[in-house]
């Protein structure tokens, strides 16, 4: 029996994937407790010094996937505010930010990755350089952008390429047409579309996800071969 959706009910996409990244950071969490504290399992608490291992130099839950939009830094904006922030100063609108909402929610589906509050703004940064990039008429300079996001160009450009790879440099794909029809389509049914996409994206407590991650953790598999190993190139001399 399928679990009940929690994010079924809300009419915030925004504030429905923010959501999703929370609970999927809560279940990463909850993974990477120690041992000793499993039977705290069921609170999971996302203070600097909580008791959950993180990965090396990091304060990533371990358990966690990490891509190159994880961060380090709390994000004290919320996702729309991040999004109503980062079109006032590019000179976008709503349907700019929600454009790049729906190609931050594509990579997700396409790539099988379980959104988390680690990575959902700078995965919207991207997501919204590459958007504007395909579908508005005036486009700032990428150190323009980068200065607006608050992020070096180099990095700038990082996360728009890793969020192009992603997609399969399928842009409009990614966007969708919600009704088929993009003369007619406005913010609601852009909104609606993009609730329905999200209710199906991976969850960490999904068994893909725990699939994954297995996959991740495990040490690689060393073939064997009768051929004597050759020697390498030293530059060290």
């Amino acid at each position: 029996m399928a679990s009940p959706n929690p994010f079924a009910d809300l009419t915030d996409p925004f504030q429905a994937f923010e959501d999703l990244a929370r609970a999927n950071t809560k279940e990463f969490c909850r993974r990477s407790l120690p041992p000793a504290n499993a039977a705290r399992a069921g609170a999971c608490d996302l203070r600097p010094n909580a008791d959950y291992e993180c990965h090396p130099n990091s304060s990533v839950p371990s358990a966690e996937p990490v891509t190159v939009f994880h961060t380090q830094l709390p994000v004290s904006l919320s996702l729309r505010r991040l999004a109503h922030v980062l079109a006032s100063r590019t000179g976008g609108d709503a349907l700019d930010a929600l454009l790049g909402l729906l190609v931050a929610i594509a990579y997700c589906e396409r790539n099988r990755v379980a959104i988390t509050e680690a990575m959902s703004a700078r995965l919207f940064v991207g997501a919204y350089r590459v958007a504007t990039k395909a579908m508005s008429d005036t486009v700032v300079s990428a150190a323009d952008f980068a200065s607006m996001a608050g992020i070096g160009p180099w990095e700038a450009t990082r996360l728009e390429l890793t969020v192009l790879r992603g997609i399969d440099w399928c842009v409009h794909g990614a966007i969708g047409r919600p009704a088929g029809d993009w003369g007619t389509a406005s913010l609601a049914m852009l909104e609606d579309a993009a609730l329905d996409r999200i209710s199906e994206l991976p969850r960490a407590d999904d068994d893909a996800c725990a699939r994954r991650e297995r996959l991740a953790a495990a040490p690689p598999r060393r073939e064997r071969s009768r051929q004597k190993p050759q020697r390498c190139c030293s530059w060290a001399g």
